[in-house]
């Protein structure tokens, strides 16, 4: 069986909270309101790329493999 791709919704909301709000937040990583909303209502799961500008928007206080705990972060690369 396929390995489902997950994503922590708490860290997502953190991320929100911290930014100030939802909409905020998906200004700051360059992404929609309504692919922000998908994550954190488990509709859609952030992709990786976006997980890293989840963690810089935050300063390092919501991290990448806490957003995606499923990814295998040690072996991707950013070409």
């Amino acid at each position: 069986m396929a390995k489902k791709d997950v994503h922590n919704i708490e860290a997502i909301k953190k991320a929100a909270d911290i930014c100030g709000s939802l909409s905020k937040l998906a200004i700051a990583i360059g992404a929609n309101y309504t692919s922000a909303f998908k994550w954190v209502h488990g509709k859609a799961v952030p992709s990786p790329l976006n997980c890293m500008r989840i963690e810089k928007a935050t300063r390092g206080q919501v991290t990448k493999e806490e957003i995606r705990p499923d990814f295998d972060w040690k072996r991707f690369k950013l070409l």
